[in-house]
């Protein structure tokens, strides 16, 4: 059950406390509840004063500190007094509790959870919790400017009101997430999310006033991640709510949430859109502009900024497809990132980065194990004639053609969403070197993974993994059984299905290795 939010509410902060004395396993060196209060809560917390150690965590002046527990070794305390490998859920004495550090400076938009948020993931997972929270006003009785008239209910509230990420975890709950493509194709559709939860009281989700106003609702941003045992905070996907479901003939009460990704935001139409000559970076920054894009970029690095060429005459455009063919124009794809964040890659996929290695036999071995993996022989992820085309008055057009591929297959051009035309890209040298490169990658697959299914039923090594898994992670799939054989491969997407205890995933790929040479 969800019990606290973040940052907490000022009637939870215990006091000042300077960590520079902080000694774990010392009691008496602890930030001391509140009095009358004499055990720990999960929603107190401290403001920091000093510098310290706390957690295993660097804390510096103006954090918040806040407790968490601990497991309890064997033989500590008598039967039945508290859960063996924690320490329940309120009402925590000193032996069984630690603290960590919560930077509360950070953007509201990158803020972790409280570290206290969620539900336990269950007993296959000690430590492991699940948190799904929202970004909104969560202070009961306050409104926000425009609900409804001047002068119906209060405007604001005594506490003020803020927007903060709010738990709404449930201890019943399924969540399904799909990320990226199926095949890796350079055009990258939303991301959704699907929350069904089980809300009787309406605590969280109700559509009546007053409680639309303090609750999440449609646009909202919606978050699912984990905290490790170690209290790191694993984000998988960030988005906004489009659709709330009650279905009340039946008991208990069944929500359901469906959420997109923030880059939704971006499928807005402008009028009259013209650009001069210029870099792909700038035209890029000035769609997310011409968007309204609300959400920053902290991590957004471009590979590369080749020129563009203007465009002809002012034309509408919808902002999404336009990101895209300005992307594709400069060999790149754009998505975003596990904190919602748009981001840009080149494409195809690059393998970087340490493998994930799976296999469909773990006798002897210490990879993730797998009950199914899917291998097919086709040509959908063959491509040995690559043509791009841009709108430039010139009309330029830039092949590449793998010949020896060609005399195998015949000519393979529509795979991958190609040929791509009417793109901006001005110089036939930079086209060129896209053309190259994919049909380099593509010209000799025709033996490829075509997805994997994760199961942490199956393997329990399956759950850090998939806390941070990616598109774009590189996988290595070892077949054992039948024959022998080992393909590299990157993520291209994910479907996800999280239920108490329980994270599947099937994950689709993208296959590197040549069938022929």
């Amino acid at each position: 059950m969800a019990v606290t939010l973040a940052p907490p509410p000022a009637a939870f902060l215990q006091g000042n406390y300077d960590p520079a004395g902080y000694v774990f396993g010392v009691p008496s060196t602890y930030p001391q509840p509140k009095p009358p209060a004499v055990l720990y809560q999960p929603v107190m917390w401290w403001l920091s004063t000093g510098t310290g150690t706390m957690g295993g965590r660097p804390v510096k002046p103006g954090d918040y500190i806040a407790v968490i527990a601990t497991g309890r070794d064997f033989g500590q305390y008598r039967f039945g007094q508290y859960i063996f490998g924690g320490a329940g859920p309120t009402d925590w004495p000193a032996g069984l509790v630690d603290f960590v550090p919560y930077d509360h400076t950070l953007p509201a938009e990158k803020q972790p959870p409280w570290p206290n948020a969620g539900c336990p993931f269950g007993d296959n997972f000690p430590g492991w919790r699940i948190v799904v929270d929202a970004l909104y006003n969560d202070l009961v009785g306050s409104r926000t400017y425009g609900t409804p008239t001047y002068g119906d209910e209060v405007y604001g509230d005594a506490a003020g009101a803020q927007l903060r990420w709010a738990d709404v975890t449930r201890p019943a709950y399924q969540v399904v997430i799909s990320v990226g493509t199926s095949d890796g194709a350079p055009a990258v559709s939303h991301a959704e999310i699907q929350l069904a939860l089980i809300d009787d009281t309406g605590e969280w989700f109700d559509f009546e006033i007053p409680s639309i106003w303090y609750q999440a609702d449609l646009g909202t941003p919606l978050r699912v991640g984990f905290f490790d045992p170690q209290y790191r905070y694993h984000p998988i996907v960030i988005g906004e709510i489009v659709s709330i479901r009650d279905e009340h003939d039946t008991l208990p009460r069944y929500i359901e949430v469906g959420g997109v990704s923030r880059s939704t935001e971006l499928v807005t139409s402008v009028p009259g859109w013209q650009r001069p000559a210029e870099r792909t970076a700038t035209r890029f920054m000035a769609l997310l502009a011409a968007a309204g894009w609300r959400w920053e970029n902290y991590s957004l690095v471009f590979p590369g900024d080749p020129m563009l060429h203007a465009d002809v005459e002012p034309r509408t455009i919808v902002v999404r497809d336009e990101l895209d063919r300005t992307v594709q124009s400069a060999g790149w794809f754009v998505d975003e990132d596990r904190w919602g964040g748009v981001r840009v890659r080149q494409w195809p996929h690059e393998w970087v980065g340490t493998p994930i290695v799976v296999t469909d036999c773990k006798e002897g071995s210490d990879d993730l194990l797998s009950g199914s993996m899917l291998f097919v022989r086709d040509q959908s992820q063959l491509l040995n004639v690559a043509v791009l085309g841009n709108a430039d008055v010139t009309q330029t057009v830039v092949t590449a053609e793998e010949e020896f591929s060609i005399a195998q297959f015949g000519r393979r051009s529509e795979g991958m969403g190609f040929p791509l035309t009417d793109l901006a890209f001005a110089s036939a040298s930079d086209a060129q070197a896209t053309v190259i490169r994919t049909v380099n990658r593509f010209a000799f697959i025709t033996r490829h993974v075509d997805e994997v299914v994760a199961d942490t039923d199956i393997d329990t090594g399956w759950l850090p993994v998939l806390a941070d898994l990616d598109t774009g992670d590189p996988v290595t799939v070892h077949r054992r059984e039948v024959h022998d054989m080992t393909l590299h491969n990157v993520v291209v997407g994910f479907t996800h299905e999280i239920t108490p205890n329980r994270f599947t995933s099937t994950i689709h790929t993208s296959t590197l290795d040549p069938t022929y040479r």
